[in-house]
């Protein structure tokens, strides 16, 4: 794109095959290569959306749901109990209170707070254990237009001394027990058990406004001190109004209050129930960890809804049966992948606690590899921008930003943290989304209007350079026969960068050793952690997070990174640094678990060939995977054989196969590769005509044809001086530019270059004869190169060669025990490989079979592969063979799928099938 008169790299892809890793290396080299010729910014600093995108980005924001905005959660809780006066309101273990109950005691509290000189903007706190008061004292502070401060009992004194004196709490309801605890309060005092005595308030409460001050929740304060996040009357009432439409609920609906009481989640257990007349069960503190009491507990008290913090939910939807439970949400942390409950609505949710709660929310229909956050609330509207500001399209990863209803007002005494993180909202104009939150989390969204969740923008974990997600590295783990629970965290090396540890929960003892090689099959080296720990539990923080300073240090052992002994093994070492970008290895590290990846590998197989002057497939690195181990290899390693040029050329194996299958299919185009371009009007067709001419100078064995000698045989005949020209032709019909090409004494490519009234083309077909798609790689760069004025020189190692030292091989002894290893699997099968006619067809087909079925379940399919262990490509494998054997009326069938890869490294930039 032209921006500003300078050039900018974009790139788009499918976002449910986005890979992050292998899209950011690509990215990184290619921001290098444009600031190098173009001398322009990285590719992330700008952002140019289409019409259609921008249309795309703005659909996802049509959240707007109408609701009352002129009540609070006040007034709807005051309609309930004119509806409901005699309905269970809030139960604990063995006490229940109706919601006539709950309004008297709740307007008598109320009453004793204006008595005290409370006002709408003052703050009451609670210190209070696990019991009915938690909803009660709630209530009761909210019905006072006061604003509600809940404190976690559990926190450390000196937290809650701190947080005390920063809201400025007016009141504190509290026990005698727990007083000591708030030392450092000096202000009023109202006792827990003083409440039930409390005289009766006669006259008018308050009616909050929308605008007034709600309730302070301190944030974890992990970085610095805790800040109160100042959440008003309408912010709740936003929320709740939602949440009743979501979730269907009513006063039919029995909510378990699972949240601490510190957490924001708390207060949405507290006030989505009040205010809809359903019935709130409060969680007591001894049950909340054992998911089999809970179990229990859901049944006899015929529990539909429930909130759990990520950890805990996750748990519980995988192992534990509800007959009652309707709706279960857990958020808080990432979501490791697991399959949703059956018979349960199963939902992940995300929100920071300044934007009230929940800011998105995403049903799980089936198994997601990467669990999206979901789609916004009502009357929320979001945007993923870059760090200038600018809106990203779908799949584009940037910083969340949060805007409408539920957007709180900032935080209490921090005016420079408030400015940080809250700004005026420039996307739109619309009433109610003024205010917006920076939520410092990076997120992209999908195609479909569901947002993916990457990360903490301050907290991404690089390990050896890749990106690790860890929650990923988890979900593998928690895959491992035995493994009951699972958390994994980063660590510093003391020499600088990162290291993975796992912990793991399980009743038997976990060989190391083999959970890497598990998590391994699926994932690079580098995802292995460096250390394992078993522990009894995993620990959990007040809100029920993993509480990752109370997991054990890890001990990791140091390996000794012995240097290089002499020049050789100096060489090696640097061609390894160059392939995986550092040097944190010694000559008897694997490589593998230094961080080679199967894109590297294929750089380092280049690096070391052309170091050494010697043929390499990848497999001969992956067999030798330190850097004695490859000198060895290397010493013993014949050096590349250069043939000398002739006119005649066998075919190797791969074409002969393609050869017998088009001879079997005449004017088939199966084995065309075709590719048209369309051109910038910028581009010079003569320019471009001479580039396309020099690519095949520098590829001679494009010009190569194939005839049948005087034996029968068919070979491939050198035509190094054929002398070719690209035509450049007026008019184009696509619908004849690919056309079978004659098999013998004819080019097997076509270069052509079109210009019609829509615009100019290039058109490239190749047969697979003669290329396969690296090879039109290395042609489409090769242009490339020749139209900005490079010299191209010719390749070094050809696919004539590659056909001498293929016909070379078969002699070879690799061959010989190939051959064997087939004939001892193919010993016992039929020789028979025609099909029957498929007499569905009006002529029946000979050789070919169709067949047309309905739709297949893709999530049926992926339960079942994950049941088993296997991947998707096995299963249908698996399941064409089946089908295929019931065809033949047989109990087994054999077939050949062909996988077929550049596993040399002269192959690298060689044109050729």
């Amino acid at each position: 794109r032209l921006y500003d008169g300078e050039y900018y790299l974009t790139a788009e892809y499918r976002s449910d095959l986005y890979l992050e890793e292998t899209v950011q290396n690509i990215m990184d080299s290619y921001n290098a290569a444009f600031k190098s010729i173009f001398g322009c910014r990285n590719v992330s600093d700008v952002t140019i959306l289409s019409e259609q995108q921008e249309k795309m980005l703005d659909s996802f924001n049509e959240t707007e749901e109408p609701y009352d905005d002129s009540k609070t959660v006040v007034d709807m809780f005051e309609e309930a109990v004119a509806k409901y006066p005699g309905q269970t309101a809030v139960v604990y273990e063995d006490v229940r209170y109706t919601y006539s109950e709950v309004e008297k005691i709740t307007r008598n509290l109320a009453g004793d707070l204006i008595r005290k000189g409370l006002a709408a903007g003052d703050v009451a706190a609670a210190l209070i254990p696990r019991c009915e008061y938690m909803a009660i004292c709630s209530m009761g502070i909210a019905r006072s237009g006061c604003a509600c401060q809940p404190l976690d009992h559990t926190y450390p004194k000196d937290r809650l001394n701190f947080m005390l004196e920063d809201s400025g709490a007016k009141l504190l309801i509290t026990t005698q027990k727990m007083r000591e605890l708030a030392s450092g309060y000096t202000g009023q005092i109202l006792y827990l058990d003083e409440i039930p005595d409390l005289p009766e308030y006669m006259e008018k409460l308050p009616s909050p406004k929308p605008e007034d001050l709600f309730t302070l929740i301190y944030t974890s304060g992990s970085t610095g001190a805790p800040k109160g996040c100042m959440i008003e009357y309408g912010n709740i009432t936003a929320f709740c109004a939602w949440y009743h439409r979501q979730y269907q609920f009513d006063s039919s609906a029995r909510l378990a209050a699972y949240a601490s009481y510190g957490f924001d989640a708390s207060m949405m257990d507290i006030f989505a129930s009040l205010a809809a007349g359903a019935q709130l069960n409060i969680i007591a503190e001894e049950m909340r960890l054992d998911l089999f009491a809970l179990r229990d507990y859901f049944e006899e008290n015929q529990i539909t809804h429930s909130f759990m913090t990520t950890q805990v939910g996750r748990q519980f939807a995988m192992e534990i049966k509800s007959k009652t439970l309707k709706h279960l949400s857990t958020g808080g942390e990432k979501l490791v992948p697991l399959n949703p409950p059956e018979g349960i609505r199963f939902y992940n949710v995300y929100g920071p606690t300044e934007c009230t709660v929940y800011t998105t929310i995403f049903e799980m229909d089936r198994y997601y590899d990467d669990i999206p956050i979901g789609k916004p609330l009502d009357n929320l509207k979001l945007y993923i921008v870059d760090d200038k500001g600018r809106r990203l399209p779908a799949g584009a990863s940037g910083e969340l930003l949060v805007s409408g209803r539920q957007v709180t007002r900032g935080y209490l005494n921090r005016l420079e943290k408030t400015r940080e993180a809250y700004a005026k909202n420039p996307y739109t104009d619309k009433e109610g989304y003024e205010r917006m939150y920076h939520t410092g989390d990076v997120a992209r969204y999908l195609n479909d209007g569901n947002i993916s969740f990457v990360g903490r923008r301050d907290s991404q974990v690089k390990i050896r350079g890749f990106r690790i997600e860890l929650t990923e590295v988890e979900e593998v783990i928690r895959r491992y026969p035995g493994i009951k629970d699972a958390t994994v965290a980063a660590f510093d090396e003391e020499g600088g960068g990162k290291y993975i540890a796992a912990y793991v929960v399980s009743d038997e003892q976990i060989d190391t050793e083999k959970l890497n090689a598990f998590i391994m099959e699926t994932k690079p080296p580098y995802m292995a952690p460096a250390v394992t720990m078993q522990i009894d539990r995993i620990p959990l923080n007040q809100n029920q997070k993993v509480n990752r300073r109370a997991l054990p240090k890890p001990q990791k052992a140091v390996e000794e990174m012995i240097p290089p002994k002499n020049e050789m093994q100096q060489h090696i070492c640097d061609c390894i640094a160059e392939a995986i970008g550092h040097r944190e290895f010694g000559i008897t590290t694997d490589i593998q678990l230094a961080g080679l990846t199967s894109i590297s590998a294929i750089k380092l197989n280049v690096l070391l060939a052309k170091k050494f002057d010697v043929a390499i497939k990848t497999n001969d690195i992956r067999e030798n995977p330190t850097v004695v181990q490859l000198e060895r290899f290397l010493l013993g390693a014949e050096k590349s054989e250069i043939h000398e040029a002739r006119k005649v050329y066998p075919l190797t194996n791969a074409q002969a196969g393609i050869f017998v299958d088009c001879t079997a299919n005449m004017g088939t185009t199966v084995y065309n590769i075709p590719y048209l371009f369309r051109l910038s009007p910028k581009i010079d067709l003569i320019r471009l005509k001479e580039a396309v001419e020099q690519t095949v100078e520098a590829h001679p064995y494009l010009k190569a044809q194939l005839f049948m000698d005087e034996d029968g045989e068919i070979r491939q005949r050198r035509n190094d001086h054929l002398e070719y020209a690209t035509e450049i032709i007026d008019g184009m019909d696509r619908e004849k530019l690919v056309r079978p090409f004659p098999l013998f004494h004819e080019p097997l490519f076509r270069f052509e270059i079109y210009r019609t009234h829509e615009g100019s083309y290039l058109f490239l077909d190749v047969h697979h004869l003669i290329a396969d798609g690296t090879s039109l790689s290395v042609i489409l760069s090769d242009i490339g190169r020749a139209y900005q004025g490079e010299k191209l020189t010719a390749e070094a190692y050809t696919a004539y060669d590659a056909a001498l030292d293929n016909e070379k091989a078969v002699q070879g002894e690799a061959y010989k025990k190939a051959e064997e290893f087939y004939a001892s699997v193919l010993k016992d099968c039929s020789s028979d490989t025609s099909l029957y006619p498929d007499k569905n067809e009006e002529t029946p087909g000979v050789g070919n079979l169709r067949r047309k079925s309905g739709v297949i379940s893709r999530e049926a399919v992926q339960a079942i592969c994950e049941k088993y262990g296997i991947t998707e490509n096995v299963f249908f494998t698996g399941i064409f063979g089946a089908a295929l054997a019931r065809y033949h009326f047989a109990p087994k069938s054999v077939f050949t799928t062909i996988y077929h890869g550049r596993n040399d490294s002269r192959l690298s930039d060689t044109i050729g099938m």
